[in-house]
């Protein structure tokens, strides 16, 4: 389903409404029998020592403070994905070009009371270095220029965030890259360069975690989940082996992680049965996953296979954390782009993402595009069974330096 969310994109985070106790009215679900669990596979040696050292301590904190808020400006109550880490790294490219109150406004909104420019590049600079140790993750960027875009401001984004650099003129070039970034999932991500555009830059995060083994088909079956309104719709079912996985009650409700060949997980959360998957949001923390205990005890999990698209305006939930001047008119405050005797503004902040979960894994991507104009200014032993059998939300997570890179939820599974 094709849906237009206001938001903009390291970890699968799933929350669901309901859980199903074992007294419940189950159909009969075959257990896995054990069997060797594959090594996971990764680009290179990880010890805990290197990808401790990746990532500074105070920034991810603010990252993930940055990914709360997100997610709850960004919930609406159907299909969505989103990725806060596309978002995160476009604007703090972004915010290389800003000044004064305009500056304050994208370090506040990215760092807390912790901004410092250089410190955040780095930081961005490490959350890419320890993408490239792992299987299927990659983050890239690239910034498109008119000819008066200052050198300087090319040239640390270029360096700190290892981006591809191209002259802006039509978007073939811009939307071939964003294809090629996402294999094929986002084929184009702007429609049109206009006259008063003065560069583009562009984010894009792919991700795809396999399972530990391949789902077989006789772990596939027909079940029902169980929309909000009462109504209920057949969908395809996946029994998850549970040595997979480890369950945590959390808010009354349960949290499921599913590890993956790579070293990121998926995230579900199941709500308590009878409350919202709304009012669930709410009580989530991202924080507070490197702190559940986990509850022991055989477990028969099912889950939903789905596929869903999203596209994104991020300027509205952004303008309600607090990020309003560079979407005016400036002439001083955005100079460090281009000294243009016009001004600049910030005319849009679009995302497109996508994500596919089934019987090989999760496979997931976005593309958020920030365009920068000049001119007139723009507008602001015991089985116990857990199926996922209602709607719910996720996250794609990095298991590696506690970082969220994807989020969304599910109301129907079949649209």
């Amino acid at each position: 389903m094709k849906k237009t969310i206001l938001f903009i994109i390291p970890l699968i985070l799933f929350c669901f409404i309901g859980c199903q106790s074992k007294d419940d009215d189950f159909d009969s679900v075959p257990v896995p029998a054990p069997v060797h669990v594959s090594s996971p596979i990764v680009k290179k040696e990880l010890s805990e020592e290197k990808i401790n050292s990746t990532v500074s301590k105070t920034y991810n904190s603010q990252y993930i403070s940055f990914c709360n808020k997100l997610f709850q400006q960004t919930f609406v109550k159907d299909n969505y994905i989103f990725s806060p880490l596309s978002l995160y790294v476009a604007l703090s490219m972004t915010s290389n070009g800003a000044r004064g109150e305009t500056l304050s406004e994208f370090g506040k909104l990215l760092c807390g009371n912790d901004f410092n420019q250089e410190k955040l590049n780095d930081y961005n600079k490490k959350l890419m270095e320890n993408s490239e140790l792992l299987d299927s993750y990659n983050i890239a960027n690239s910034i498109w220029v008119r000819d008066d875009v200052e050198k300087p401001f090319i040239d640390v984004i270029e360096k700190e965030y290892k981006s591809d650099v191209g002259p802006l003129t039509t978007p073939e070039p811009i939307n071939a890259w964003a294809n090629e970034k996402t294999k094929g999932k986002i084929p184009f991500i702007i429609d049109r360069v206009e006259p008063d555009d003065l560069a583009i830059l562009v984010n894009a995060v792919y991700f795809y975690g396999k399972w530990l083994d391949p789902i077989s088909e006789y772990q596939i079956s027909p079940f029902e989940f169980n929309l909000e309104d009462g109504k209920k719709v057949k969908t395809d079912f996946m029994s998850i082996p549970c040595y997979w996985c480890k369950v945590y009650p959390y808010n009354k409700g349960y949290v499921l992680s599913i590890i993956f060949q790579n070293k990121c997980s998926i995230y579900m959360f199941l709500p308590p049965k009878g409350e919202k998957l709304e009012s669930y949001v709410k009580k989530i923390d991202f924080s507070d996953l490197s702190g559940l205990e986990f509850e022991s005890g055989e477990w028969v999990i099912k889950i939903p296979k789905f596929k869903i698209k999203s596209e994104s305006d991020c300027i509205p939930f952004l303008n309600n954390l607090g990020l309003n001047k560079c979407f005016e008119l400036q002439k001083e405050e955005l100079d460090g782009i281009s000294k243009d005797p016009l001004g600049l503004y910030i005319k849009y902040i679009l995302q497109k993402a996508t994500i596919e979960l089934n019987e090989k894994g999760v496979e997931a991507t976005a593309a958020t595009g920030i365009g920068v104009a000049m001119g007139v200014g723009g507008p602001p032993p015991q089985i116990k069974y857990l199926t996922f059998d209602r709607p719910f939300a996720y996250m794609i997570y990095n298991d590696t330096n506690a970082t969220p890179v994807f989020f969304g939820a599910v109301y129907n599974p079949t649209k």
